[in-house]
């Protein structure tokens, strides 16, 4: 049996036993705030500020805020213990 696989950006794909691609979920680009602290453990007010500075891409529908996950994971690497500047 084999699924097909429709190609979207930001999808995760994984081998399946015959070597087919399988699709295992969709990483939005564009997350709330709410997601974005799941993610990083960092408070709603540092990533407001981080979104004020400019460190990380967002962009508003409404009132709608919506952060760039790429945009925040680069932060969080640079800002890592270790990291080359």
């Amino acid at each position: 049996m084999y699924t097909v696989i429709v190609p979207c950006m930001n999808t995760r794909t994984r081998q399946d036993l015959q070597g087919e691609p399988v699709q295992t979920g969709i990483v939005p680009t564009w997350i709330t705030y709410e997601e974005c602290q799941r993610l990083t453990s960092l408070g709603r007010t540092t990533l407001w500020r981080l979104v004020k500075s400019g460190e990380v891409k967002s962009t508003s529908v409404g009132r709608a805020v919506r952060i760039n996950r790429e945009s925040l994971e680069a932060y969080m690497e640079r800002e890592a213990p270790g990291a080359t500047k």
